[in-house]
């Protein structure tokens, strides 16, 4: 969002879907042992989320790389002195579970990120569901 120059409205419309993307992914694949006050009340729920999306080295590389046309590997290796973003390899990790339980689809703002890291489409991407709209 800050990489396009977007404003504060669709970067929070953005995050509300992925907090409804990380609530179903706890509770499709973690059933009775995640609750949904982990994502809500617990530090590492929303105010992660908004962290993440405000700042830090996830957050820099990626605006970085938005600004620039470039991925985000190159900004990690231009700008980062050796160290590594967790965001882009947890995704990865995320996205081969979805894709070995069949569920990508059933993820779409996690599967443009995806998308977005893998630069099969740029940003603004074109979102593949309608069934959210932001």
């Amino acid at each position: 969002m800050d990489g396009k120059g977007w404003g504060d409205n669709a970067k929070a419309a953005v995050m509300r879907v992925g907090l409804l993307e990380m609530v179903k992914f706890g509770k499709e694949f973690f059933g009775e042992t995640v609750h949904t006050g982990t994502f809500t009340e617990e530090s590492a729920g929303v105010a992660d989320l908004i962290t993440s999306c405000s700042g830090g080295r996830n957050f820099r590389c990626a605006k970085l790389a938005v600004e620039r046309g470039v991925s985000v590997d190159e900004v990690e290796n231009t700008e980062l002195n050796g160290q590594k973003l967790q965001g882009t390899s947890t995704a990865k990790e995320v996205n081969s579970f979805l894709k070995s339980k069949g569920k990508e689809q059933d993820y779409p703002l996690f599967l443009a990120v995806i998308g977005v890291l893998q630069r099969s489409f740029d940003v603004p991407c074109p979102f593949p569901y309608k069934r959210w709209a932001l």
